[in-house]
């Protein structure tokens, strides 16, 4: 029998690891990006574009994940990871010496984008 203490370890394990999962994919894809700006000289605007695809492509990855192990809420599972993923994104970005980037307004919409696109990812694995 399930108790409410280990029903809540398993679904904060899977969302540690759906945590795994986005921020392997976002290491990944950096580096890619990174290969590309070394050999491609990018300009800022594509650069800023490919990191915006990175936050995307991490949540819907991330959110695939949630959709598939969550037995109920997928939805809200994927978009309490992509705010997790958020919140760990923008701790290392304030507690790394980078400062709060550009403003509140900027914060706020890499939250959307986080949440929305774990949301989204989440929609697709339990479609």
């Amino acid at each position: 029998m399930d108790t409410g203490k280990s029903i809540w370890i398993q679904k904060s394990s899977r969302v540690v690891k759906g945590l795994i999962v986005s921020y392997l994919i976002s290491g990944a894809a950096l580096l890619l990006l990174a290969l590309l700006l070394l050999k491609c000289q990018l300009d800022e605007g594509k650069v800023s574009a490919g990191i915006l695809a990175v936050y995307v492509l991490s949540g819907l990855c991330g959110g695939i994940y949630m959709g598939k192990t969550a037995e109920r809420k997928r939805y809200l599972w994927g978009m309490v990871l992509g705010g997790m993923y958020w919140v760990i994104l923008m701790s290392i970005t304030v507690f790394s010496g980078a400062g709060p980037g550009t403003g509140v307004k900027s914060a706020f919409l890499t939250l959307l984008i986080c949440a929305g696109s774990s949301t989204l990812g989440a929609m697709v694995a339990g479609a």
